[in-house]
């Protein structure tokens, strides 16, 4: 049964689900948010990238992200944005509603949306616009390595610790879905996320060398990235726990051959 966290509302009209923080539920109804056939449908695409375009909403003094959920490989090219399970916004912004709770730097979740399109459903979370912020691929493009820069990967292995602590794995951990924001690190995107508590070594050193992937691509396209920098990211992760320093020295002995596979699945990418 769909519920909402302390805080946030839970809205059901005909052919809508919605959760939504309550300070913004009268606006919402104003605005017409509750209406299925005509919700999102002037709003125009922005310049942000996620895996897919993203909406920015800007009135008064409202600034809210619009995503809408989008399947990913085949089953994108197939049912785009149809589900047949309508719950994947409402757990995202659960997921992010309790990592801010305890201190985790991630957008404000304003609202989930799940809106009937006959059989099918369709997904959209709304959150807060984080001014300014710069995600840290565009950083390492526009910058050289440097000692500011390995503070950051610190940041970014000791955030990442954190979540995982906290039994949330990350499917998409990324440098696009780190953001950065004067001395701040923010993480973004629990599309996918779930929760497994307590998260065993496995599905940490997955999740971590699903980061190290993105740093091999980000490589391969001619940004550097020095080996101070990705060890700076070990240390804010292990943070001196001996456990996950052995457990790394063990799988990095696969990582020549991992690199191996991850160029050749983007040569095929290239091609596709």
């Amino acid at each position: 049964m769909l519920k909402a966290p302390p805080g946030y509302s839970l809205v059901e009209e005909k052919g809508l689900k919605a959760i939504v923080k309550d300070q913004y539920l009268d606006f919402f109804w104003n605005r017409g948010f509750f209406e299925p056939k005509t919700l999102f449908h002037d709003l125009s695409p922005s310049d942000l990238v996620g895996r897919t375009k993203l909406m920015l909403f800007v009135e008064n003094d409202f600034v809210f992200v619009i995503r809408r959920n989008f399947h990913g490989g085949i089953f994108g090219k197939v049912f785009k944005d149809l589900f047949l399970d309508g719950s994947r916004p409402h757990r995202e912004l659960f997921i992010m509603w309790r990592l801010r709770e305890v201190g985790v730097k991630t957008a404000e979740p304003i609202a989930s949306f799940s809106i009937n399109f006959g059989p099918f459903k369709r997904g959209y979370l709304i959150t807060s616009y984080i001014e300014g912020a710069k995600d840290f691929l565009e950083v390492l493009r526009n910058t050289n390595p440097s000692l500011k820069r390995r503070e950051i990967f610190f940041k970014a292995g000791a955030l990442t610790r954190k979540i995982h602590d906290l039994g949330v794995y990350h499917p998409d951990l990324q440098l696009k879905n780190f953001l950065l924001k004067g001395e701040d690190v923010f993480i973004l995107d629990f599309d996918k996320a779930y929760q497994r508590i307590p998260m065993p070594l496995r599905l940490r050193f997955k999740n971590l060398f699903r980061f190290l992937r993105s740093l091999e691509k980000a490589k391969n396209k001619g940004v550097r990235i020095s080996p101070k920098e990705i060890v700076s990211f070990w240390k804010g992760y292990a943070q001196g726990n001996r456990i996950y320093e052995t457990e790394l020295r063990k799988r990095i002995r696969f990582l020549p051959l991992l690199k191996l596979v991850w160029k050749m699945g983007w040569r095929i990418e290239g091609i596709f």
